[in-house]
């Protein structure tokens, strides 16, 4: 679980996936066409994870994706994770 603070609220975060890959974009996209192109996305990267959280995601679910590089920027380490809760 990942716990993300603001000035405004706390909201915590499920991981669903997370996994080492080439520089790319795919993983940061936030613009679907529609809940069906979402749900490819979703199955896309828990696909690419690798471990098997046992988290399901929906067309609902919104997703915070963590990125960073491994030493000498060869790969990025990537973890996503779908918000719980969110609280003022």
């Amino acid at each position: 679980f990942i716990t993300f603070i603001t000035e405004e609220e706390k909201n915590i975060y499920q991981v669903f996936s997370t996994y080492n890959i080439i520089p790319e974009d795919y993983y940061i996209n936030t613009e679907f066409k529609d809940d069906s192109e979402f749900l490819e996305f979703v199955n896309t990267i828990k696909a690419r994870s690798n471990y098997d959280f046992g988290v399901e995601v929906n067309e609902h679910d919104q997703i915070l994706t963590l990125s960073s590089c491994t030493p000498g920027g060869a790969q990025r380490v990537v973890l996503h994770a779908k918000k719980l809760v969110a609280k003022n």
